[in-house]
C-alpha cells in the first residue's frame, strides 16, 4: 500500500504459517471522519500508527489505539466507525488499552524517561 494505509495482521504460531490481514486502515478516511466530527482537526494529516488493538466484549468492534498523534479509532466489521483525538494534556503517549467484560475500558499511557510525567492508567466507564 501506499503511506496512507496501514494494516494490522494476524499471525498464527505454527511453524510456516503466513501472516493474514484483518484490518486495513486508510489515513486519508480516517482524516476525513476526523475532520467531520472536530471541525477543529480540519486540514490536518495525522496517521494511526497502531499501538494497540482491543475488542469490545459486548459489541465485537475494534479499538485501535495509536500512541502517535493521540488517537483512538473504532471499527466496526473492517469499516471505521469514528475516530477520537485524544488530548496531549492528559494522555502523553497512550500505548495500551483493554477490556472489562462489561465493556468498561482501561486505557494506559507511558510517562516521560526522565521522570518529568509519570504512567498513568485511565478507567473510562462504558455509557
Amino acid at each position: 500500500g501506499t503511506g496512507w494505509q496501514r494494516a494490522i495482521y494476524s499471525q498464527r504460531l505454527k511453524k510456516g504459517a503466513r501472516p493474514v490481514e484483518v484490518l486495513s486502515i486508510d489515513q486519508l478516511a480516517l482524516n476525513d471522519n476526523l475532520a467531520k466530527a472536530f471541525p477543529a482537526m480540519k486540514g490536518k494529516q495525522l496517521q494511526l500508527n497502531p499501538s494497540a488493538l482491543a475488542i469490545h466484549p459486548l459489541t465485537g468492534d475494534w479499538y485501535v489505539l495509536s500512541a502517535t498523534n493521540r488517537l483512538l479509532a473504532v471499527y466496526s466489521q473492517g469499516q471505521l466507525m469514528s475516530v477520537y483525538p485524544l488530548p496531549a494534556e492528559v494522555y502523553y503517549k497512550p500505548e495500551g488499552m483493554t477490556f472489562c467484560p462489561n465493556g468498561d475500558l482501561y486505557l494506559s499511557s507511558e510517562g516521560m524517561k526522565n521522570g518529568y510525567i509519570g504512567g498513568e492508567i485511565y478507567y473510562l466507564p462504558m455509557r
